[in-house]
């Protein structure tokens, strides 16, 4: 594990040197493309507070088990899986007790659900071949029609234009506002503009990819108490990828193949997992896509200037 998360290490600066290319300020900024433009060093302090995040929350899982049980389970294992859901739980304890600590092991979380249950996500190249030889998904949620008008007027309500308080103004305060909120972001203009119902089947885990949801508790804004709870294909991207094949679209092989409110998502560096998530808010006389996303706010950007293996999304329901 310990040697995996090195590789990525390394590749860093090749992804930081793509990240500058995103929409001025790029992926990993707060600031608004309209108000101003992020820096190199920006980038990199972001790049490597994630990588860092996932092995310090290693570190913490494993001393807060050793002061519960005893012991570590077996890195691998099935008991030290569910041990680590128990930590990372949204919903969970911890969350309330010590948010700090339960952000890095969820963040630690996630990277080994990615390494060692999730499928992986290969080449748009490759996963177009698998899914033309795929039947259909046996399981699907009611049919309906996606709001896509509606979906990209709330991606503009919310996308964020931040000189003031970049972090937090013009979000939407229903919602917890990641650090890293381009998925959470996208759920939204998904879900509240466009009409697609949240999946949560009470017999799966809140890490299964086939549920889709976002609960607030109160009226606190941003989540301020801790206290709401999601589903990682809610705020991750690649859980999100699963869940939107499975059941509410299907990949596409060109740009030109999409609509509005399709979801475009982006690998930096051609390892796993995926690195952001966007929507297609405009198609300009040209025919060109441009997307719209959060981390870093970012309105309307032309699609092909941005560098990247690029998954294309079409929403079906």
């Amino acid at each position: 594990m310990l040697r995996k998360i090195s590789t990525r290490w390394q590749a860093a600066i090749a992804i930081l040197l793509l990240l500058a290319l995103l929409a001025g300020p790029g992926v990993a900024g707060y600031t608004a493309v309209q108000e101003g433009n992020g820096t190199v060093d920006e980038l990199i302090n972001m790049q490597v507070m994630e990588q860092q995040k996932v092995e310090k929350g290693q570190k913490i899982f494993e001393e807060l088990l050793r002061q519960k049980v005893g012991k570590v389970p077996k890195y691998g294992t099935e008991e030290y899986w569910q041990r680590l859901t128990e930590y990372a739980d949204p919903a969970g304890k911890l969350r309330r007790q010590d948010p700090q600590k339960w952000e890095l092991i969820d963040a630690y979380a996630y990277d080994y659900y990615v390494r060692n249950i999730l499928p992986p996500v290969g080449s748009p190249e490759e996963e177009l071949r698998k899914q033309s030889q795929q039947k259909p998904a046996p399981t699907v949620i009611q049919s309906g029609s996606y709001n896509r008008s509606g979906a990209v007027n709330y991606a503009y309500r919310y996308v964020g234009n931040a000189s003031d308080n970049p972090f937090y103004k013009n979000y939407n305060p229903a919602y917890h506002a990641f650090r890293a909120d381009c998925t959470n972001f996208v759920s939204q203009c998904l879900k509240e503009g466009g009409g697609i119902p949240m999946v949560d089947a009470w017999w799966r885990p809140w890490w299964d990819k086939d549920d889709w949801y976002y609960y607030r508790h109160g009226s606190d804004a941003y989540d301020s108490n801790n206290d709401d709870d999601w589903s990682w294909s809610w705020v991750k991207v690649e859980t999100l990828h699963w869940h939107i094949r499975s059941r509410l679209g299907t990949l596409v092989s060109s740009p030109s193949q999409l609509q509005l409110g399709d979801i475009v998502q982006l690998n930096l560096d051609d390892s796993d997992p995926n690195d952001h998530s966007m929507i297609v808010t405009k198609i300009d006389s040209a025919g060109n896509r441009h997307v719209t996303y959060h981390t870093t706010n970012t309105k309307d950007r032309k699609l092909s200037d941005i560098s990247g293996t690029k998954y294309y999304l079409h929403i079906t329901y």
